[in-house]
């Protein structure tokens, strides 16, 4: 920006060897003032319009600023476009004579006038400290570090976080390429053409004082899009990472058990099978051989004992099956759940035409899914409808939703309803809330659909009231993710 000005500058000093800028020059003593009258040369007019390209663009520049500017921006805008409109028009005025002293260059005294409102801009609107304080307040303060670099990976710029981070001030490492100043720099950084993001991790220091670091590299893009350079910030996942270590340490024990427990259970209820299957074969004999031959008493005991084997075989069963949701589920496949669905109610016909029940479902989706598991999680929500009817007819209704990568899943009814209390007690094994003469069953249902929704990386809820009806919630994503 200088060369021109200097070059101008020589030529005049040196204008009377050539007489580009002005051929001859006579002081006219007229009026109260002396005036030099010149006659200008070719090179003065190509200095004026150098000047004024100048001056106008530097005032488009300041409109621009103005108008782009935020608030708290505006009063330094409006300053300096001031200072750009004054000396364009103190050089309008004068080359068209347009003053009314005439012979009065007003050039200097629009300078000074210049001088004035840049240093109140300066010093009293803080153009240049508001720039340095939002500096120091964003990016020295900030708990990351902060570095930023340009082509050929030159350091132009770091933080304090950074600087403790290299181990070095800033002063010392401006200008340097950051892989010879900092041992732990990963390898593949350089700039490229696919301005994408890149983050990489790093491992400072050994042993009990060893760090990780994580560093998001963006691109740093001149005002024609092209790369020039690249801005890092640094974030301390240390303790995120040690975290996610002791986290994946208790996943992995919590899936140890429940794997060693789903085990348990199946061994457990399979090898009870046998001598239960003897204790009911026994006592069935016992009261097909004795029953009405023995005293009233012992009616009821032999009763008791037939009802309590049934319930402990029921029992043992429904375990049984609960444990085999996770060893013994199936690969997940494409699976149509309105094909499903049909499947389902074909084998529940007779309930629903025994119930009277008017079943409505919209368009089902086809997801990734373990079908036998899926049908036995559909058929025990319509059996749980069925079996908790009011005195109102049935209605059951079935709808689905997509919510991002997943179906939303709402099986609603008319029935009896649960208390809000219940909500949650419903979906444990073996949780019954009316007694077993009035419904029947071990209260596994429920327990098992959320087992299955669970392997599939779902969630189930549900909404109700008392006397009005409830609506079983559960969602399934689209891709069928396995939570084994």
């Amino acid at each position: 920006m200088s060369i021109i000005p200097l070059f101008f500058f020589l030529i005049v000093i040196t204008n009377q060897s050539h007489g580009l800028i002005w051929s001859s020059a006579v002081l006219d003593e007229e009026g109260i003032y002396l005036d030099l009258d010149k006659t200008f040369g070719p090179l003065y007019w190509v200095f004026e319009v150098y000047a004024f390209a100048i001056i106008f663009l530097g005032v488009y520049l300041s409109i621009q600023m103005l108008v782009r500017s935020s608030n708290v921006y505006r009063y330094q805008a409006s300053a300096i476009l001031v200072a750009s409109l004054i000396p364009a028009v103190g050089v309008l005025l004068s080359a068209f004579d347009l003053f009314s002293f005439t012979r009065f260059d007003i050039g200097p005294i629009a300078a000074g006038i210049v001088t004035w409102i840049v240093a109140w801009n300066v010093f009293r609107l803080r153009l240049v400290d508001t720039m340095r304080l939002a500096r120091e307040a964003v990016l020295e303060r900030m708990s990351h570090g902060v570095i930023v670099l340009y082509a050929e990976n030159e350091v132009v710029y770091l933080n304090s976080v950074a600087e403790r981070l290299i181990g070095r001030s800033a002063e010392e490492v401006i200008g340097s390429k950051i892989e010879k100043l900092w041992k732990a720099w990963p390898g593949g950084c350089e700039l490229s053409d696919h301005h994408a993001e890149v983050t990489k991790e790093i491992t400072i220091g050994a042993g009990d004082v060893e760090q990780t670091h994580e560093l998001r590299m963006s691109p740093l893009l001149d005002w024609r899009s092209r790369l020039v350079g690249q801005v890092i910030l640094t974030l301390d996942i240390t303790e995120r990472n040690q975290a996610e270590r002791v986290l994946r340490k208790y996943a992995d024990e919590l899936k140890r058990s429940n794997q060693e427990l789903e085990r348990f259970a199946y061994i457990a209820s399979h090898d009870l099978q046998e001598p239960l299957r003897t204790i009911s074969s026994h006592t069935q004999l016992l009261a097909r051989r004795y029953q009405g031959r023995l005293d009233e008493d012992a009616d009821d005991f032999i009763f008791y004992v037939v009802d309590g084997v049934a319930r402990m075989k029921q029992l043992i069963d429904d375990l049984l099956e609960y444990s085999r949701v996770g060893m013994r589920g199936k690969p997940f496949m494409q699976t149509d759940t309105a094909e499903l669905l049909q499947r389902v109610l074909s084998a529940l016909q007779v309930s629903i035409d025994e119930s009277q029940v008017k079943i409505f479902y919209n368009e089902l989706p086809t997801l990734m899914a373990d079908a036998t598991q899926l049908a036995q999680l559909f058929q025990n929500l319509i059996g749980n409808a069925i079996k908790f009817r009011s005195e109102r007819p049935l209605e059951i209704q079935i709808n689905t939703v997509r919510e991002g990568d997943e179906w939303h899943f709402t099986f609603s009814d008319n029935g009896i309803g649960i208390e809000e209390k219940f909500f949650d007690r419903i979906f444990q094994i073996f949780q019954r809330l009316h007694n077993r003469e009035k419904y029947p069953g071990t209260g596994i249902g429920l327990a098992l659909c959320k087992r299955i929704v669970d392997r599939h990386g779902g969630r189930i809820w549900v909404e109700s009231k008392i006397g009005i009806g409830s609506s079983f919630h559960f969602t399934l994503p689209e891709k069928g993710i396995s939570s084994e």
